[in-house]
């Protein structure tokens, strides 16, 4: 994992002062960077929220909310995720 974007930081950095609560892109795009960007463009934290998905900083629901991962909750699921393909290649 490389470092993050400025954006990308503003919306892990919203997301850790509530790392228990899912919040949804609009929400995140409102509070995060605040009512300048939001109206500017409401939905531009979305791609951004992809990548930090996909990069496991973040995780989503099922109905779309997104929550921060701690580097604790990461590397176990890194550990889970090797367990499995060991088994898997055994």
């Amino acid at each position: 994992m490389g470092a993050l974007r400025y954006e990308e930081q503003l919306i892990v950095d919203f997301l850790k002062a509530s790392p228990k609560q899912f919040f949804s892109t609009i929400e995140i795009a409102r509070k995060a960077a605040g009512r300048k960007a939001f109206e500017d463009d409401p939905r531009w934290a979305l791609p951004l929220l992809l990548r930090l998905r996909d990069q496991d900083y973040i995780a989503a629901s099922p109905d779309g909310g997104f929550k921060y991962v701690s580097p604790e909750e990461r590397d176990e699921k890194m550990k889970k995720a090797r367990k499995k393909v060991d088994r898997q290649g055994a």
